[in-house]
């Protein structure tokens, strides 16, 4: 499952990548078509999450119980990015009628007073998103020259 995991957070950056290309040379419908591919992976992935959840959660708040545990740092700290994909791709990937536990168990981890401050808003992780981007455009083109 460590690689299924890995695979997904591979996949989500990909939706996020594919979703803001602006490379014109890219067709359109290509580009709807590898984002539902993606999306279709990421959430088969959720799947397996929600899964997981089920299991180790027994029921209560979190995946280790009734509070933030080590499982639950290290999958919420991407949810910041997982907000981020949603907003581009305008797709719900944590979605309450799919995963309900899994989408419950963010909305609880995020509110959480242990992590709400530090856990970045997807406003401020898009932001820094497109600087990155914007610089290595800039850098593309300065080589070019």
């Amino acid at each position: 499952m460590i690689v299924r995991l890995t695979d997904s957070y591979s996949d989500l950056l990909d939706m996020v990548w594919l979703v803001v290309s602006n490379d014109e040379g890219v067709a359109k419908s290509i580009r709807d078509e590898a984002k539902a591919i993606v999306v279709g992976k990421v959430n088969e992935d959720f799947a397996l999450l929600e899964e997981a959840f089920v299991k180790c959660s027994k029921g209560k708040a979190f995946f280790g119980g009734d509070d933030v545990g080590y499982l639950d740092i290290a999958l919420g700290c991407y949810l910041g990015w997982v907000k981020v994909a949603e907003i581009i791709s305008d797709v719900k990937l944590l979605d309450e009628s799919r995963t309900p536990g899994l989408a419950g168990w963010a909305e609880r981890f995020l509110s959480h007073d242990a992590v709400k401050d530090i856990i970045p808003e997807a406003p401020e992780l898009l932001e820094s998103m497109e600087k990155t981007r914007a610089a290595r455009a800039a850098a593309a083109n300065t080589a070019a020259d």
